[in-house]
């Protein structure tokens, strides 16, 4: 049986992450594949008692990292299991149709996998009909995450240099029909990291952090180490 690890960090998630969990969970997948998830609370209380409550498995970090550390750390773990996909997804986010079904294929075949999204108001309600490129969810093949090493330390902003390490290692291409991508609902909130006061959009700490990524970009730098921290298990 093949392995999808769904990576999910958390914070400030108790009022979603259930939600976005039952959305991934219900999800059918192809023969021979399995899920298993990678749940990360960022050193969050109201989150790890939503968690506990409902006797869901999850890692946690001593201290607040940012959503890229914590991934590195999640991922780290799923590597060490053997999984051979691995999704990332946000936890105020909820799944579309055939979201892992469609995600995994793609992945499996090209290596990575970038979702479609559509914009939503916190009731989960659609802004527009538009639907754009994913902003934090992706699908990658462990070939390629080994090439990729995985994301950068900085707490905002490191998903788009993913994406574009990834393309420019060759992963990912073009799906044979627009029926193909997965799609997701993104839900806007007053607690998104976009509208944070020091490190949502326009900010300097956003500017400064992807200035360096840039710059690292271009210099040709496509695999990193990544940051990790060791993170404790919450069975039930």
């Amino acid at each position: 049986m093949k392995i999808c690890a769904v990576i999910i960090t958390a914070y400030e998630a108790e009022n979603y992450i259930l939600d976005c969990l039952e959305s991934l969970k219900k999800q059918k997948l192809s023969k021979g594949w399995k899920c298993e998830f990678y749940i990360g609370v960022d050193a969050c209380k109201k989150t790890e008692q939503i968690l506990k409550q409902h006797l869901v498995n999850f890692y946690i970090a001593k201290e607040n990292v940012g959503t890229y550390v914590l991934s590195n750390s999640l991922l780290r773990e799923a590597q060490n299991n053997n999984a051979k996909i691995f999704a990332r997804f946000d936890s105020d986010d909820i799944a579309g149709e055939k979201f892992l079904y469609k995600g995994i294929k793609h992945a499996d075949r090209t290596g990575f996998c970038r979702p479609n999204q559509i914009a939503c108001d916190e009731d989960m309600n659609p802004i527009s009909n538009k639907i754009s490129p994913a902003h934090g969810s992706m699908f990658v093949r462990s070939d390629a995450l080994e090439q990729l090493g995985g994301y950068y330390h900085y707490r905002v902003g490191c998903d788009t240099n993913f994406y574009r390490r990834a393309a420019r290692l060759g992963f990912g291409g073009p799906f044979d029909k627009d029926s193909d991508v997965p799609f997701y609902y993104y839900r806007h909130h007053k607690t998104s990291l976009m509208k944070h006061s020091t490190m949502g959009k326009g900010t300097t700490y956003r500017r400064e952090s992807w200035k360096q990524m840039k710059q690292e970009y271009f210099a040709g730098v496509n695999k990193i180490e990544p940051v990790t921290i060791n993170l404790k298990f919450k069975k039930f």
